[in-house]
């Protein structure tokens, strides 16, 4: 049995008294002056917990627990600060109990670990905006009531032999959220005469969920994933849109689709450790995205599709001890990584049309193609109890973001922060760059410690934090420690507080904290260097050598997996459909590139030839999110006056989905370690869209007009053939478990992908002085696209011989 009460109280800080001047801060943050109140950043939180374990047989458990959070909170909205007059001070409450029983079933056998959960959430949240713009100079509030319930049950079946040791877990969930007015809806009209939001979300929300994992340890340096997870949501409004644009329609918001997941971790030498992970995610549109209300509308005659993310992460972890002392201790990690989201939800104007054929611009949420950042993050540790030190730092080396320029434009790609209209993604845009380094010492027997942290951020502009720190045990169970952030009392805008270029909020100045922790029940104060001994301990007691005996018979059947870098490269023309000569039709030249992680999966079989080599046979296949876009300018129109984008002729879009290879393998021998060449058929499949774009006007005088829009898309799909060539080298673990690397260079047969409607030019039709003339876009000569395509892969895979 568990009760606890929780309160934390804080008024509203103070903005740094030092370094740029507030003035520098684009945004709202200038709104602040040096040394001054931030109106609106206080919070009085208090939560209360019950709970209850029960255990009434052996391998029974039953949890019941019950939690409410009560918050009077400061908020100020981001156009508030930008727009309006001087900040006011006003508070805002949000009430929440949450009900939770859990059931957990864990009996001897290892087949079953059976895990349910039934849990309710009510929501009961009143803001208050101080709104002070033009036209209008008080408070306005939002009362609203959101009921979440939900059920989720999963089991873990477990098996061990000589193969290894497998887990697999799989499992369902369904939760339905209703929302909208507060019950005090009514109350707070008379305390607020006309103040009320009027557009408050009122909907539902569904969603079912299920899931299968699996957990690989051939060995215990070696741990494979393979997942995949289905989702299935609905968004329901209760409200028809406000614009007569909307037409009265009620939006409706339906998503599905599988993610799944990848993953991989080897330490072929103890305490160097490699991991590469791919993993896909579907997030369905929230309720405050699929309903109407304030800050943007919903589009109720198309269907806002899920965001779709693609990640993928590869690095190396390091650890060793005794560096410079007999108990100290090293640690270092690199990563790479590239998160790729398709169907990024965010704001945009478009252009709707109304039933009664008559269309206008509105605010709407809507899909924009993707949003992908690239880069890297690193870390170094060093402890010898006395000094310790520690580096850190993240890069991004590319961030692209594709937009909508204007209303009804087509998608564009380009470097750095979208530029959709009204686009949410310009708040979440990372630095670019951004390390700390961390220096500290320990005393008295290590129960005094104490450090100091240096941040800089590069954005712009840039900014550097120094904080200190420190703690001292008076015994096992008692502490004090203390903080001082913002040592220099730098004024400066957090670079989390809305991304670059959107400063509203300058973060706290100088900031002092003590405090005073005392323990009771388990859970001591542990020396680091008891800490650091047990590490060790783990890393070379638990841990068998990765290279264990191995008779060198590398014949007979394995199967493994993989993941690799692939490089798509394709270089070919375009020509018209009917045969007939067009100068339009083979601008649209082919030279593209796409990269991309994959993973897969493969199998095999080796046999003897002598004592020294070893042929074989190996299929092997594997997913690819590999995609590439190519733009075509037309020629027709004023360059030199517009962007690009605004005179497209057409746009192509390449999806490389998956491949595989069927190939033989010859190889030599050198103990543990097998060189071999390989060779073979290979295929790949390939979809093509091209999107034709038309002039949005046209006349005697400009017959071509002046910019294009997208008119209509094509598709075309091929699976392709063709020969691949390479080489690798395979190091064997033990008799079961071996490492592979090697290159691959696949060329594939060129094909044809055939687009039919494709137009002779952009220009649509007009009429003048009575003659109607026939435009080129609506003038079809089709296209056939044809290309070489290469793909170079860099592979690493793990098998197991049966």
């Amino acid at each position: 049995m568990v009760a606890a009460v929780v309160r934390r109280k804080s008024g509203n800080y103070y903005s740094g008294g030092e370094g740029l001047s507030p003035d520098d801060w684009k945004g709202g943050a200038n709104r602040f002056s040096y040394d001054e109140q931030v109106l609106n950043t206080s919070h009085d939180n208090t939560s209360y917990l019950l709970r209850a374990v029960l255990r009434p047989v052996e391998g029974h458990t039953l949890d019941l627990s019950y939690m409410r959070y009560e918050s009077e909170f400061g908020e100020m909205k981001p156009s508030q600060l930008m727009y309006g007059d001087t900040p006011r001070q006003t508070t805002s409450n949000v009430d929440v109990d949450t009900w939770t029983a859990r059931y957990r079933y864990d009996p001897t056998s290892p087949l079953v670990d059976f895990r349910a959960d039934l849990w309710l959430t009510e929501v009961d949240s009143l803001v208050i905006d101080p709104v002070r713009l033009t036209g209008y100079n008080g408070d306005k509030f939002s009362a609203t009531l959101s009921q979440r319930r939900g059920l989720t049950m999963s089991n873990t079946s477990r098996f061990t032999g000589e193969a290894g040791e497998l887990s697999i877990a799989y499992g369902g969930a369904y939760d339905f959220e209703k929302f909208g007015n507060s019950g005090d809806w009514a109350r707070l009209n008379e305390q607020y005469p006309g103040r009320a939001w009027d557009t408050t979300r009122e909907g539902w929300r569904r969603q079912y969920s299920g899931f299968v994992a699996g957990t690989y340890k051939p060995a215990p340096w070696a741990t494979l994933q393979l997942a995949a997870r289905y989702l299935d949501t609905v968004v329901q409004d209760r409200k028809a849109g406000v614009s007569w644009v909307q037409g009265g329609v009620i939006n409706r918001d339906e998503a599905s689709g599988w993610a799944p997941v990848l993953s991989a971790v080897v330490e072929p030498i103890r305490g160097v450790q490699f991991y590469g992970r791919y993993a896909e995610a579907l997030r369905a549109p929230s309720p405050f995205e699929g309903t109407e209300g304030f800050s943007g509308a919903v589009n109720p005659y198309t269907n806002l599709r899920p965001e779709h993310a693609h990640n993928t992460e590869i690095g190396a972890n390091y650890e060793t001890f005794g560096v410079l002392g007999d108990d100290d201790m090293f640690q270092a990690k690199f990563g790479w990584f590239h998160n790729d989201v398709t169907d990024y939800i965010t704001l945009g104007d478009e252009i709707l049309t109304a039933p009664n054929g008559v269309s206008t611009n509105i605010l709407v949420r809507v899909n924009i193609p993707r949003v992908s950042l690239k880069g890297y993050e690193y870390s170094a540790r060093y402890d010898r109890g006395w000094i310790f030190g520690e580096l850190a730092g993240t890069e991004y080396t590319d961030i692209t973001s594709c937009s909508r320029a204007v209303a009804a434009a087509g998608d564009f790609c380009e470097k750095g922060m979208a530029a959709t209209n009204q686009s949410w993604f310009t708040g979440h845009v990372p630095p670019r760059r951004s390390n700390s380094f961390t220096l500290g010492g320990r005393m008295l027997g290590e129960r005094l410690e104490f450090g100091a942290r240096y941040s800089k951020v590069e954005r712009e502009p840039a900014y550097e934090v120094v904080d200190l720190y420190g703690s001292y045990a008076i015994n096992d169970r008692t502490s004090v420690n203390f903080t001082v952030n913002n040592l220099t009392d730098r004024y400066y805008v957090d670079a989390l507080s809305l991304g670059e270029g959107v400063a509203v909020l300058p973060a706290p100045g100088r900031t002092l904290s003590l405090n005073l922790v005392a323990r009771f029940g388990d859970g001591a104060w542990e020396a680091p260097s008891s800490a650091r001994r047990r590490a060790r301990a783990a890393a070379e007691g638990l841990k068998e050598d990765t290279l264990q005996a191995f008779d060198g018979d590398w014949t007979g059947f394995y199967v493994g997996s993989h993941m690799d870098w692939g490089q798509y490269a394709a270089k070919g023309g375009t020509r018209s459909a009917t045969g007939e000569a067009s100068a339009v039709a083979a601008s649209e030249r082919i030279d593209r590139q796409a990269r991309a992680a994959t993973g897969g999966l493969q199998f095999g079989y080796n046999w003897r030839v002598s004592d020294l080599w070893v042929a074989g046979v190996e299929i092997n296949g594997g997913a690819s999110p590999a995609k590439g876009r190519e733009g075509y300018v037309a020629s027709e129109l004023d360059t030199g006056r517009y962007a690009d984008k605004e005179i497209m002729q057409a746009e192509y879009r390449y999806e490389y989905n998956w491949n595989g290879s069927a190939r033989l393998r010859l190889g030599r021998t050198f103990g543990r370690v097998l060189g071999f060449a390989t060779g073979g058929l290979a295929v790949a499949n390939e979809r093509q869209s091209r999107i034709q774009s038309r002039s949005v006007s046209a006349s005697a005088g400009s017959p071509f007009g002046f910019v294009t829009r997208p008119y209509f898309t094509e598709e075309a799909e091929e699976l392709r053939l063709g020969w691949v060539l390479g080489a690798g080298t395979e190091v064997a673990f033990s008799e079961r478990v071996s490492l592979k690397a090697e290159y691959l260079f696949n060329r594939f047969s060129d094909d044809d992908f055939r687009f039919d409607r494709a137009s002779r030019n952009v220009n649509r039709g007009y009429t003048s002085g009575g003659v109607t003339v026939v435009g080129g876009a609506d003038d079809a000569i089709g296209r056939i696209s044809t290309n070489q395509l290469t793909l170079q892969t860099l592979r690493v895979g793990l098998n197991y011989r049966f």
